[in-house]
């Protein structure tokens, strides 16, 4: 069976969505469309996707639809756990809604993306909440020492490793912090993907587009980005009075050796953290003034990374 183009994409984008085990809509594959080719013609337009879905006979004999959710032959079982994730999905916004109103309070903050399980979509009752924390530049230690505070005092941090009630459901992870000039992410499908459903949850519209605008390779792997359909929304909280007055008294060499000295503790934490934690997984650590990345666990982009080698070798390559 000879795929054109656009069935191959479509089949990759509906590859990636079974991954996640979600099944998609028609407008979820066309805004997740991926690109085989960096040359490949102008954007597919949604009337396009929805046809080739509908009446294309290569993508019948691999692709099922039910209940308007479109997945991989064999894979009708998803679209029932798809609509129970969606129900979960609407409780579990609602509670990281109220968590997240507090990110106002705090110092140096300028933009917070939601990522992880809640952006693509495939939450569990146990998931936490991962956040991706912008920093001004200079600053992110003294950031990422009152967000830990601030969650310690909630009793909202996620904890340890294993994913459970107690340790990690509706909890607020706070793993990835960077700083303006850092907000550039590696470059692979699996970012790709998540790229395309982040859940900007608070700060200026600028730093929305700036974000984007810093990880533009994104273009290299799918037809869209997110500023392609939310460049009018608005998003920003109202900073409080508090985050202004600390921010206010941590200016200049004040700051600068405040800064130094809650680098200096966390840095030590860290490393005791680390040494405790001595698990045989691939993982992706970066602690520098500039991003602060501690992922113990990246077996689940590895594993997407290989699936889509395997299928560019059957299809494409």
């Amino acid at each position: 069976m000879k795929l054109s183009l656009k069935e191959l994409e479509i089949f990759l984008t509906l590859k990636i969505f079974d991954f996640f085990e979600k099944p998609a809509t028609s407008f979820e594959v066309w805004k997740n469309l991926f690109r085989l080719k960096k040359t490949s013609p102008e954007k597919t337009t949604l009337f396009e996707v929805v046809f080739l879905l509908e009446n294309s006979e290569n993508l019948k004999k691999i692709i099922e639809k039910k209940y308007g959710f479109y997945f991989l032959k064999g894979k009708s079982f998803l679209v029932e756990k798809r609509i129970s994730r969606d129900i979960l999905f609407d409780k579990k916004f609602q509670k990281l809604k109220k968590l997240t109103k507090f990110l106002r309070y705090l110092p140096f903050l300028e933009g917070t993306f939601v990522c992880g399980s809640m952006a693509v979509g495939n939450v569990k009752k146990e998931s936490d909440f991962d956040l991706i924390l912008i920093a001004k530049n200079g600053r992110i230690w003294t950031l990422r020492f009152f967000a830990l505070l601030l969650y310690e005092i909630l009793f909202a941090r996620r904890k340890g490793l294993v994913h459970s009630k107690k340790t990690s459901e509706n909890k607020i992870c706070l793993s990835c912090f960077l700083s303006l000039d850092s907000m550039n992410f590696l470059k692979n499908y699996f970012r790709a993907t998540e790229f395309l459903n982040l859940i900007f949850i608070y700060g200026k519209k600028e730093i929305f587009l700036k974000f984007f605008e810093k990880n533009n390779w994104q273009k290299n792997y799918s037809y869209f980005s997110q500023t392609d359909f939310e460049k009018e929304k608005s998003f920003e909280f109202k900073d409080s009075f508090f985050k202004k007055l600390l921010e206010e008294i941590l200016k200049g060499k004040f700051g600068n050796f405040v800064e130094k000295l809650l680098k200096k503790i966390q840095i030590r934490r860290i490393n005791s953290f680390l040494r405790s934690y001595q698990i045989n997984t691939p993982k992706r650590i970066e602690v520098s003034d500039k991003r602060i990345e501690i992922h113990l666990n990246i077996s689940k982009e590895i594993k997407l990374e290989e699936k889509i080698h395997n299928f560019l070798s059957a299809y494409v390559l």
